[in-house]
């Protein structure tokens, strides 16, 4: 695949990726989940989780597997809001991983999370 092509299918697949917040197996905070639809497949959610300060949907970031969980009442997704504005996909795309520089502004998502 060559660059252009990549990103054109990176954006097309981003614009299927959504956000919210959950509260996971009875626990007070809220998690990270997103929910995504790849190319052919039903859609499915993935849960983040905090290591080493740094917020991953994955057990490896070099392509290991997704934490995968299943959403029985959708009821339990809330939008994530700042300020009463609801928070885009691609700000939070860019607070995971701003810039391509595998840093994580943790800071924002978990106010973005209480």
């Amino acid at each position: 695949m060559y660059r252009g092509e990549r990103k054109k299918y990176i954006r097309r697949l981003s614009e299927c990726y959504h956000f919210y917040k959950a509260k996971i197996d009875n626990d007070e905070r809220y998690s990270l989940v997103r929910e995504q639809k790849n190319f052919g497949f039903r859609k499915y959610y993935t849960i983040y989780k905090k290591v080493n300060n740094k917020y991953v949907n994955r057990d490896n970031k070099n392509g290991g597997y997704q934490f995968i969980i299943n959403i029985v009442n959708k009821d339990n997704l809330e939008k994530i809001k700042e300020n009463g504005n609801e928070i885009s996909g691609k700000e939070i795309e860019n607070a995971l991983d701003p810039k391509g520089t595998d840093m994580c502004g943790t800071s924002k998502i978990d106010n973005w999370l209480s």
